[in-house]
């Protein structure tokens, strides 16, 4: 089983339609912009030099986080932030940012080529892509640091900010967090689900377990007060292949997964942790909704303190064996 980068989903989706500022009124294109003061900015494992802005939202925990400006350099300019556990994201993740990024606009990427490569200093691997949709030019870099990849993202409505895109990018300086990389991969979830059950995936961020009968799945979600539900954003904006949205069950989602034969049924929820900043997106799926229901009964957000769960790698089946 696998999916459209979920972290690149979550950082794009959970923005909700608020990302992109659009403003209608017409703006002398000059190199004012190019020229705004940049000031560093301490981030969670990174340091970067940004424009004075208006801060729609922004994050602090180290695993992943964001942060939204508007009005960047007094201009209708927005850039965004965001950091993610994972290497780079590949080409398919980059269309998929590039779609919901234009779908905000109601309009469809259309690709810009750059005259150059974009600098990032570091030994850390980058790539950047360009796209205009909705009467503006958007820019992006992407680089490594340390067990995370930090996007950046620039837009100017009206007018092109490659000059301060380059500028910011060119600031950028990776500080990782030794006690904090270790931190990177822990889903922090519960399931009490006893012996017989096995871990199938060592996809980040994501954590699958089976039975070989039923299925639970955990992921790590940034909450958002753009998104006041994001199983239905995420469930029902497609990140899950072959996972459907069937109806609202209180604070939960039924859900299906198509299947060879017959369809599994399921449920998604989400759970709370002790950190505010951290929720988990839970679902499970089996051959009933009592099943599946069951399964999640005593899934919960790890305490502080409580031991974290193990689970033994599902073992290969050896040649010819049918299970």
């Amino acid at each position: 089983m696998r999916w459209v980068p979920l972290w690149v989903a979550i950082a794009v989706l959970g923005l909700g339609g608020g990302w992109f500022v659009v403003r209608r009124y017409v703006q002398r294109r000059s190199a004012a912009l190019a020229s705004v003061p940049l000031q560093t900015r301490r981030m969670p494992g990174f340091d970067i030099d940004l424009p004075p802005g208006r801060v729609a939202e922004s994050g602090s925990q180290y695993r992943n986080g964001r942060l939204i400006m508007h009005d960047v350099g007094g201009k209708n300019c927005s850039l965004m932030l965001t950091w993610d556990p994972g290497g780079l994201i590949d080409d398919d993740a980059i269309k998929l940012v590039n779609k919901m990024l234009a779908a905000t606009m109601n309009d469809e990427p259309r690709p810009v080529s750059l005259e150059s490569p974009i600098a990032v200093p570091g030994p850390g691997p980058t790539s950047s892509w360009a796209f205009r949709a909705g009467g503006g030019i958007n820019l992006a870099t992407q680089v490594a640091c340390g067990a995370r990849h930090v996007i950046l993202i620039t837009r100017r409505e009206g007018g092109d900010p490659e000059r301060l895109h380059r500028r910011i990018a060119g600031s950028f300086r990776c500080r990782s967090d030794v006690a904090q990389e270790r931190m990177i991969d822990d889903v922090p979830v519960v399931f009490g689900l006893g012996p017989g059950w096995f871990r199938v995936t060592a996809e980040k961020p994501e954590l699958m377990l089976t039975n070989r009968r039923g299925s639970v799945l955990a992921f790590n979600v940034q909450p958002s007060a753009r998104d006041p539900d994001p199983v239905k954003t995420l469930v029902g904006g497609g990140v899950f292949r072959g996972i459907s949205l069937r109806e609202r069950m209180g604070d939960d989602w039924l859900i299906e997964m198509s299947t060879v034969g017959k369809p599994q049924r399921g449920l998604a929820t989400m759970r709370a942790c002790p950190d505010p900043n951290q929720k988990l997106l839970l679902m499970s799926l089996a051959d009933s909704d009592d099943d599946a229901r069951e399964l999640l009964v005593s899934a919960h957000c790890r305490k502080p303190n409580e031991p974290a769960e193990t689970w033994p790698d599902l073992p290969v089946p050896a040649t010819g064996d049918r299970r």
